[in-house]
């Protein structure tokens, strides 16, 4: 945990992205939801935007914010899926499969996350890399 006078201070791994906690929240800002999504999807995805949020200060948050998001996506189609009763058991996988060839997902916006993922992978190991290499004096 970070001392108290260090809270609110930039976990030094955010200077690697472009931007500033400004840019950030307003890109965060700028996702919203339609107001028919349930309240235990939206709770869900409100504490997926905060944790993305907040990474700017634990960096650590990254993972817990994205699995949260996802939590929130899987709720989200099973609860567009109630009336179908063969999605009962289904997995996030096969919910995405489904709400694509339904139509109630586009995937057109998905290849672009799909990038930001596998960035945001190879990121951390860079980071994880970094932090081995201080770790044995090698920079």
């Amino acid at each position: 945990m970070k001392p108290l006078h260090e809270v609110t201070d930039t976990d030094e791994r955010q200077q690697f992205f472009a931007g500033g906690l400004a840019d950030l929240h307003g890109e965060l800002a700028a996702i919203t939801l339609n107001s028919q999504v349930p309240e235990n999807v939206r709770d869900l995805f409100d504490t997926a935007i905060n944790l993305s949020l907040y990474s700017w200060y634990v960096y650590d948050f990254h993972p817990i914010a994205d699995m949260t998001g996802f939590l929130a996506l899987e709720a989200a189609l099973k609860a567009r899926a109630v009336s179908e009763p063969k999605l009962e058991k289904k997995r996030l996988a096969e919910l995405m499969d489904h709400a694509v060839a339904s139509g109630w997902l586009s995937d057109e916006r998905m290849n672009g996350r799909e990038d930001i993922a596998r960035t945001r992978v190879q990121d951390r190991k860079i980071d994880e890399a970094r932090r081995r290499a201080d770790a044995m004096g090698l920079v």
